[in-house]
């Protein structure tokens, strides 16, 4: 079939070609009036992309990282796994944290008030 495919010559006219080539046209039009010059063929280093996608190939799919998440200790308390900051502009500490670490709090309400002057509260 590719041996086929190979032999295969179509005869159109130059015009009807480049109707179905708008790109083409455009480089032709260039070369033609003088605004794009070929020149003499050079040696170009090529990138690993530019090399996959010149051979049909396709760089290796990589998995997805997911959440970029730390281990999480106080002193020798193990917290858990915590997300890292990424340059998020709250930090919450969980009320276990404050009980295991021993430290005093009023339990009743904690408000957070943010930049946009919203008001979050923990009943």
């Amino acid at each position: 079939m590719i041996s086929e495919v190979e032999q295969l010559h179509i005869n159109i006219p130059l015009v009807e070609a480049l109707e179905q080539m708008p790109n083409y046209v455009k480089f032709m039009k260039d070369i033609f009036s003088k605004k794009h010059r070929l020149g003499e063929f050079e040696i170009v280093a090529l990138a690993k992309g530019c090399t996959a996608m010149l051979m049909n190939k396709l760089p290796p799919k990589l998995k997805d990282p997911g959440s970029f998440i730390i281990p999480c200790s106080i002193e020798n308390y193990y917290v858990g796994k915590a997300l890292y900051d990424l340059g998020a502009s709250i930090n919450l500490i969980p009320m276990f944290v404050f009980k295991i670490l021993g430290i005093d709090t009023d339990e009743d309400c904690h408000a957070i008030e943010i930049i946009d002057t919203l008001v979050k509260k923990n009943w």
